[in-house]
């Protein structure tokens, strides 16, 4: 059996498994490290995988200082003894990892994005209005309806017509609950943000998209698709935005192809 090691650097917790390439794992918004379980099992066996808890979410310690996120995982790199590793995000770990790659691209192999935002795009009405229901019944500490709120946006509500996910997303969603009330203004965007610059991005780049997938998504991935010079595009039926959870075993056969490509 492989060993787990779990750590905590600055506030930031991570676990660390298997030998060999690396991979760091990005989580998406009101989720945590744990989302990442089927990819995390299977390539633990091939490869040295990293999962973390972005700051202000999972056991990872709320920010209260000016920060970045890819600032942050610069740190965590350098923490680790990496040089160079594949980053795979989705959602907020998609933009994250978009950021980084911008920043420092002599420190990304390659770049794995699925359903992934993009600092510095413009969100639907709809998305902003949405989201902010689920604000407002953080602020008044009804951490229960922000959860029902978000697993019924559609940007869970995919996942969620699978049972077998309903109680694990429902425990991870309750827990990072409390992230809706991160305070936006310690956080030094990007700039200028990724969606002006995307055809920067020079490292090897797959693009995993769920055919249920939110327009701003659609949009977000046409548009990387568009720029970035040989990105690949995998479509995953049957799935919506937390395509790794929804359709694991696709996900992972679809990676693995890109890694070994």
């Amino acid at each position: 059996m492989v060993e787990r090691i779990s750590g905590k650097t600055d506030g930031l917790y991570y676990e660390i498994e298997g030998e060999g390439s690396p991979i760091v794992f990005l989580h998406g918004g009101m989720m945590d490290r744990r989302m990442w379980a089927p990819q995390f099992r299977h390539f633990s066996s091939s490869n040295r995988v990293i999962r973390y808890d972005a700051r202000g979410f999972g056991k990872s310690a709320p920010p209260r200082k000016a920060f970045s996120h890819y600032d942050d995982l610069a740190m965590l790199m350098d923490h680790w003894g990496l040089e160079k590793a594949t980053l795979c995000g989705l959602s907020l770990g998609g933009m994250i990892a978009t950021d980084f790659a911008l920043c420092h691209p002599e420190r990304v192999d390659k770049l794995i994005l699925a359903g992934p935002g993009i600092s510095g795009y413009p969100e639907s009405p709809e998305t902003v209005q949405s989201l902010w229901q689920i604000i407002a019944a953080a602020r008044e500490g009804d951490h229960t309806k922000a959860t029902e709120l978000w697993l019924a946006n559609p940007y869970m509500a995919p996942a969620m017509e699978q049972k077998h996910l309903q109680g694990r997303l429902r425990r991870i969603s309750r827990d990072n609950a409390k992230s809706w009330m991160n305070n936006p203004l310690w956080e030094r965007p990007l700039d200028p943000p990724a969606w002006s610059r995307i055809e920067e991005l020079t490292v090897p780049t797959l693009l995993i998209l769920g055919k249920h997938d939110v327009p701003d998504i659609y949009t977000i991935v046409s548009e990387i698709a568009k720029k970035v010079k040989g990105a690949r595009l995998a479509r995953i039926p049957g799935a919506g935005h937390i395509v790794n959870l929804e359709r694991p075993t696709l996900f992972n056969q679809t990676m693995a192809e890109f890694l070994s490509g």
